[in-house]
C-alpha cells in the first residue's frame, strides 16, 4: 500500500489557487483581467476550489483564449491530467478546461492535450482529431445542475471505456512538441499515490482475435479520490521552488505537480505510470521498434519541404483563382464601357429633344395667348329668339310688333271659346273679355294697315307728295276719326 500525499500540501495548494482566484476574480482589473459576470464570479471561485480539493491533479491558472472566429479573451483555465483506469492499469489523460465568459451559464471547453509521445485516436466517438471533448455531459449542460466535478466524473467514466490517447510509435515519440503542431501541454505525473495501484511493467499485447473484446471491454470508473493524510507533517519547504511547484524527490514515490506553470513545455512521460495504451492497429511496431531513427534536423527539413510544396501549391491556385476573376473582371469593365458610351449618346439625344421641345412648348404658349386675346376680343352674348327676326327699319319693327299683338289677340279669343263650351267660364264674362280683346284687336289691325300703306308710300317714287314716316301711328294718339272704307270692309259690324 503506497502512502497518500501529505494533507499540509494539498491545503497549501488550495490555498494558493484561493488567492489566484481572489486576485483575479475580484481585485483585478484593466484589459488583462477575466471576463465573467460580476454576479457568478463567487460561483466560479466555489467551482474552481471544489475541484481543486477532489482533483489536485488540476490547477487554475488565468491565460489567454483564442476562438475560432480569432478573437482573443482573458479567461480562467484549469488543466492537469484526470487519471483512468484501463485494463487493470492506472493511466493520466492531460486536459484542459477553458472557462468561457458565460461559465457557468455555458459548458465549459474541454480539449486533450497530447504529449509528444502520444497521439489522438482519431477513431474516438467523443473526441475530434483536434483534441476538442464532446461528451454527452457538455452537450446536456445546464446551470445550476451541472459542475466541474461532475464534468471530471463523466470524462473519466468516458474514457475508461475508450481511451482517447494512445502511445506513439518509437519514430514520432522523438518528434518536437511545436513540429506536430501541439500545444503545449501539462504536467502528466501524479502528485500522489493511488491505493491499490499496480505499475503496469509493459504495454500489454494483444492477438488478433482479442482485439475487439479489448477495446469494447468495460472498465469500471475509478471513484474521485478523497485526501487522508497521513500525518499532519507538510513537506519541507526546500522541495518547493520559486515557482511554487513541487521538486522531483525521487523516482519511486515523488511526482511532480504544478499550480503556476502548467502552460510550460510537455514533461517526459517516460515513468511507466504515465505510459499510454498502444493502438490496437499497431501492436507490432511497438514489440519490435525500429532502430534506425531520422534526425531532428532531417525531419524538420521534410517538413519545411512539406510545407513549401504546399505554399507553392496554394500560390499557384491563388494565381490562377486571380487571373480568372482578373479576365472576367476585365471582360465586365469592356461591357461596362460600351453600356458608358451607349449611356451618353442617350443622353444627348434626349438633351437634344428637350430643347425641341422647350422650343414648341414656347410657341404653343404664345399661340394660346394670341387665342385668349381674341376670344375676349370677339365674344358675344348667346342670341335670343327676337334676334331671329331684326326689323330693318322703325316702320318695319312696329308692324312686326302690332302684327305680333294681334295674332296673339286672336289665340286668346280662341281659348276663350274653347273654354265657353267646357262652361269653364260664364257667358257674361265671355262677352265682356271677348269685347275688350276685339276692340284691342281692331287698333292693332288698323295701325298695321296704316304702316303697310306708308311702307307702300315709301316704295313709290312716282308719287309726287310722299308720305313722311310717321313717328307713332297708333290709333289712339289721334283724335276719334271715322274709320277709313277698309275698315268697314274688314269689319262690317263696327259701329263708331
Amino acid at each position: 500500500m503506497v502512502t497518500p500525499r501529505s494533507f499540509g500540501f494539498v491545503t497549501s495548494q488550495i490555498h494558493a489557487s484561493q488567492q489566484l482566484l481572489d486576485f483575479e476574480l475580484f481585485q483585478k482589473r484593466g484589459p488583462d483581467a477575466v471576463r465573467y459576470e460580476e454576479t457568478m464570479k463567487l460561483i466560479i471561485k466555489s467551482h474552481l476550489l471544489i475541484l481543486q480539493e477532489r482533483v489536485p491533479t488540476l490547477a487554475v491558472q488565468p491565460s489567454t483564449f483564442t476562438d475560432d472566429n480569432g478573437r482573443t479573451s482573458n479567461l480562467l483555465r484549469v488543466s492537469g491530467t484526470i487519471p483512468i483506469t484501463y485494463s487493470d492499469a492506472i493511466y493520466n489523460i492531460p486536459v484542459v478546461f477553458w472557462l468561457l465568459d458565460g461559465y457557468p451559464k455555458v459548458a465549459p471547453r474541454v480539449l486533450v492535450m497530447p504529449t509528444s509521445t502520444m497521439v489522438i485516436n482519431r477513431q474516438h466517438c467523443h473526441v475530434s482529431a483536434s483534441g476538442l471533448v464532446s461528451v454527452p455531459y457538455l452537450h446536456n449542460w445546464f446551470y445550476p445542475r451541472s459542475d466541474l466535478v461532475e464534468l471530471v466524473h463523466d470524462l473519466v467514466s468516458v474514457f475508461s471505456q475508450d481511451p482517447p490517447l494512445y502511445a506513439a510509435p518509437a519514430s514520432e515519440s522523438r518528434q518536437n512538441v511545436d513540429e506536430r503542431g501541439i500545444s503545449p501541454g501539462v504536467d502528466l505525473n501524479l502528485p500522489y499515490q493511488v491505493e491499490g495501484y499496480r505499475r503496469p511493467s509493459s504495454f500489454p499485447t494483444f492477438g488478433p482475435a482479442q482485439s475487439t473484446s479489448f477495446l469494447h471491454h468495460s472498465v469500471p470508473s475509478p471513484p474521485l479520490y478523497h485526501w487522508h493524510p497521513e500525518s499532519s507533517t507538510s513537506r519541507p519547504s526546500s522541495e518547493m521552488n520559486k515557482t511554487g511547484n513541487l521538486n522531483v524527490a525521487s523516482r519511486t514515490g515523488a511526482y511532480t505537480t504544478s499550480t503556476s506553470s502548467v502552460s510550460g513545455d510537455v514533461q517526459s512521460m517516460s515513468d511507466p505510470f504515465c505510459s499510454f495504451p498502444p493502438h490496437w492497429h499497431s501492436v507490432s511496431a511497438f514489440q519490435a521498434p525500429n532502430t534506425t531513427e531520422p534526425s531532428s534536423s532531417s525531419h524538420r527539413q521534410d517538413v519545411i519541404n512539406k510545407l513549401k510544396h504546399r505554399i507553392e501549391e496554394d500560390s499557384r491556385e491563388v494565381k490562377k483563382t486571380t487571373e480568372m476573376k482578373l479576365r472576367k473582371a476585365s471582360d465586365i469593365q469592356d461591357v461596362l464601357q460600351q453600356r458608358v458610351m451607349a449611356c451618353e449618346y442617350g443622353l444627348e439625344e434626349l438633351d437634344r429633344e428637350m430643347n425641341s421641345l422647350k422650343q414648341e412648348v414656347q410657341a404653343t404658349l404664345r399661340n394660346a395667348a394670341m387665342l385668349e386675346n381674341w376670344s375676349e376680343i370677339h365674344q358675344s352674348k348667346e342670341p335670343t329668339d327676337d334676334d331671329a327676326f331684326e326689323p330693318c327699319d322703325a316702320l318695319s319693327n312696329q308692324l312686326l310688333e302690332c302684327s305680333a299683338m294681334e295674332q296673339a289677340i286672336e289665340d286668346v279669343l280662341y281659348a276663350l271659346d274653347k273654354a265657353v263650351e267646357r262652361g269653364v267660364i260664364s257667358v257674361p264674362t265671355y262677352l265682356r273679355e271677348v269685347r275688350t280683346l276685339s276692340k284691342e284687336q281692331f287698333f292693332q289691325k288698323a295701325t298695321c294697315i296704316k304702316v303697310e300703306a306708308a311702307q307702300l308710300q315709301l316704295e313709290a317714287p312716282q308719287n309726287p307728295h310722299p308720305v313722311d314716316a310717321p313717328q307713332n301711328l297708333h290709333p289712339q294718339s289721334r283724335g276719334p276719326q271715322p274709320p277709313p272704307a277698309i275698315l268697314r270692309e274688314a269689319f262690317p259690324w263696327f259701329a263708331v
